[in-house]
């Protein structure tokens, strides 16, 4: 079992942990975060921006307290699990959303990149609760 961190160490882990990981899923990490963090900051004035920058931030607190009581390992994206009601929610407002304009083509990347994440997450879990709980830190993995 992780020792248990405070919450600035679980911070840094978390961000030394996601720099750490290899380049495929950096990228994939800074694509989906990207389309979260900025498509929310730019549709900020629509209320679907406000409920996915409210969700992506409530999801990195999560992920941030899961690494603080687990370390950065198979179960950080378990912090994902708010995006489930907030793809409900997207796939519901969807068809009120005008087609063909930016905020319709950012929600339908939401939807499918959020729901990408949510599958690799729930194998991920599995792997966790089968055993697999090593904390992927880099310098616990690499002594870095």
């Amino acid at each position: 079992m992780a020792k248990r961190r405070s919450w600035v160490e679980a911070a840094w882990d978390f961000t030394k942990g996601s720099s750490g990981m290899p380049w495929h899923l950096q990228v994939w990490v800074t694509i989906l975060g990207g389309t979260n963090l900025i498509g929310g900051l730019y549709f900020i004035r629509e209320v679907e921006g406000q409920v996915v920058l409210g969700t992506f931030l409530v999801s990195l607190l999560l992920m941030t307290a899961v690494i603080k009581y687990t370390g950065f390992g198979r179960l950080v994206g378990a912090g994902h699990i708010v995006w489930v009601p907030m793809i409900g929610y997207l796939l519901w407002v969807l068809s009120s959303v005008e087609v063909y304009q930016p905020l319709h083509h950012w929600l339908i990347a939401i939807i499918a990149l959020d729901t990408i994440s949510l599958a690799l997450d729930a194998y991920s879990t599995v792997l966790y609760v089968r055993g697999d709980r090593e904390d992927h830190t880099p310098e616990r993995l690499f002594g870095r």
